[in-house]
């Protein structure tokens, strides 16, 4: 429900505190997926704060902190998108041009 009152009024920045820190491994990639291709869709930037390194494979951007201090920042060349698949420009136009479709399809 909290992730849906984030959503609901399209804000240009989305920050989300283990947003899967009590779900289990299947819901948790579930999530992820949605929550990701929504802020694609919708050119939002979300901010997530995780422990969880397998989160951290769904960011464009990684900042480690540890003891309050900035360790590393690193650039994900292969981030996760729907379904477990590293995002890449061509993958990602094909994606949203089959969202254009589906939407199309219901009016």
């Amino acid at each position: 429900m909290s992730i849906a009152r984030a959503f609901v009024n399209n804000p240009q920045v989305i920050f989300a505190d283990e947003p899967t820190g009590n779900l289990d491994t299947k819901t948790t990639f579930e999530m992820m997926d949605m929550i990701t291709g929504i802020a694609r869709e919708r050119n939002q930037t979300l901010i997530i704060v995780t422990h969880d390194t397998e989160i951290s494979q769904y960011a464009d951007c990684v900042i480690s902190i540890r003891d309050g201090n900035v360790e590393s920042i690193t650039e994900n060349e292969a981030v996760l998108g729907p379904g477990m698949e590293p995002v890449t420009k061509e993958n990602e136009e094909t994606a949203q041009a089959g969202n254009e479709e589906d939407i199309n399809e219901k009016d």
